[in-house]
């Protein structure tokens, strides 16, 4: 009797694949669907306070003269997000509500970012399932930018514009189906947001496997040049190397 073909390993890098230096983090869509379901089913749950929250950011960044409060670390006694999570079946690695994104202890130190790259800032934690409390929930706020894509090149709309405090033109990505990183684009940091659209996070590629290979839920990492939305097969980051998917 012939023996069973052995099934593929989809954790496998794919021949002629080599791994980006830089991918996108991003939340799993199945976990976000999954979360914003349960917030539709239940308005008691979710973030409390993110309107006083982000009026306390507003105040902060015209204290501070800039855009956005996102440039720079919170200060001790900022007010505290209050989340409520579901009593059940809820408790991934990594979620995002309103803009802002949550964190559990286990990725927090995978990650092992200073304070002054990526900020992690203790929740107001209110009700949720025994396996989200020991998650250890903090909210993640990456501090570190840097100039990192050819907006031109990239497939996506181009906005330019006047910054009103600095009076400097620039010009500002819409959203995109491609990335056009930088020609010998090098890292200031191992995580930082986009300049070009600071909404955007991207990690060196030791980050990214090492929070993969951590099993980390509800996080991925995407090769920023291949963020087409369609049926295709896109590549991520598995922990073998490039997969797609």
């Amino acid at each position: 009797m012939a023996s069973p073909l052995p099934m593929p390993d989809v954790d496998a890098a794919q021949p002629g694949n080599p791994a980006p230096r830089f991918w996108l983090l991003k939340q799993v869509g199945r976990s976000g669907l999954k979360y914003l379901r349960s917030l539709m089913r239940d308005s008691t749950l979710g973030l409390q306070n993110s309107s006083t929250v982000g009026f306390a950011e507003i105040r902060l960044a015209e204290k501070s003269k800039i855009l956005s409060s996102d440039d720079i670390p919170l200060p001790p006694r900022f007010p505290k997000l209050t989340l409520i999570l579901p009593e059940k079946r809820f408790a991934p690695d990594f979620f995002t509500q309103a803009g802002y994104q949550f964190c559990s202890e286990k990725l927090r130190l995978l990650l092992d970012q200073p304070e002054h790259v990526v900020q992690f800032v203790p929740i107001n934690f209110f009700a949720g399932g025994d396996e989200a409390r020991a998650k250890n929930y903090t909210c993640m706020r990456v501090i570190a930018r840097q100039p990192a894509v050819d907006i031109y090149r990239s497939d996506c709309d181009v906005e330019e514009f006047v910054n009103p405090i600095t009076g400097e033109r620039s010009a500002d990505q819409g959203f995109p189906n491609r990335f056009a990183l930088l020609e010998g684009l090098e890292a200031r940091t191992e995580v930082f947001r986009i300049d070009e659209n600071s909404t955007f996070t991207l990690v060196t590629d030791a980050v990214a496997e090492r929070v993969v290979r951590g099993r980390c839920t509800g996080i991925e990492f995407a090769d920023p040049e291949d963020l087409q939305y369609t049926d295709k097969p896109k590549r991520y980051r598995g922990p073998k190397g490039v997969v797609e998917r």
